[in-house]
């Protein structure tokens, strides 16, 4: 599961988003899934998964649906988001990944 999630951020992250439009309902429903899973390792790709679809155009309202504003879980996601973006600005984690051929892209 978390490679799947890893996936599907990376590609919310580089691709085009004309192409996920098609797949917001499900791609916000893996969403749900994996912030909800009982692994500890799936929720913290969750959180990353979150954030690209929050900050893609075409994506952000169906993750904005997802939990309300003032709850639990919302609290826990603003915690970690510096962090997240953090790592797909220039030089980081997730970048150095795509760039190097671990995480494909095409």
């Amino acid at each position: 599961k978390i490679g799947s999630i890893m996936a599907l951020t990376t590609a919310v992250n580089v691709w085009e988003s004309s192409c996920l439009v098609k797949y917001v309902d499900q791609l916000a429903k893996a969403v749900k899934e994996a912030l909800t899973n009982s692994d500890v390792g799936v929720r913290e790709e969750g959180r990353k998964f979150f954030w690209a679809m929050f900050a893609c155009d075409d994506t952000v309202a169906a993750v904005e649906r997802i939990f309300d504003g003032r709850s639990r879980e919302m609290k826990n996601l603003n915690k970690v988001r510096d962090e997240i973006d953090a790592e797909w600005e220039e030089d980081g984690v997730m970048v150095y990944l795509v760039e190097n051929g671990v995480l494909q892209t095409h």
